[in-house]
């Protein structure tokens, strides 16, 4: 008797402990602690600024972009260009509402 005691708390901490991790898992995916998960990279190179799409080995494909009057990012598409990523200063800018593309 006193084994299936034991099996039942032991099971009951396993279901708790699995139950804790799965919804700060959830809370976390909605409400992220790294600013940079939720931020748009950016990197500045020679005086001209780009949006990083991705990163591929030793590059990163970018595209020139521009602010309109409201504050909305325009990425101009049509000229994405690769880039060594090892050059330019990167930074974050959390942009709040999707991007406008410009082809």
């Amino acid at each position: 008797m006193a084994k299936k005691h034991k099996y039942k708390k032991l099971c009951a901490v396993v279901v708790f402990v699995t139950v804790m991790v799965m919804i700060i898992g959830i809370l976390y995916e909605i409400n992220p602690l790294n600013k940079e998960k939720t931020a748009d990279e950016f990197i500045k190179i020679k005086n001209e600024e780009y949006v990083i799409l991705s990163k591929v080995d030793d590059k990163v494909l970018v595209v020139p972009f521009e602010f309109d009057k409201g504050g909305k990012c325009h990425l101009l598409t049509s000229q994405y260009s690769f880039k060594n990523k090892y050059e330019g200063t990167y930074y974050y800018i959390d942009l709040n509402q999707y991007p406008i593309i410009k082809k």
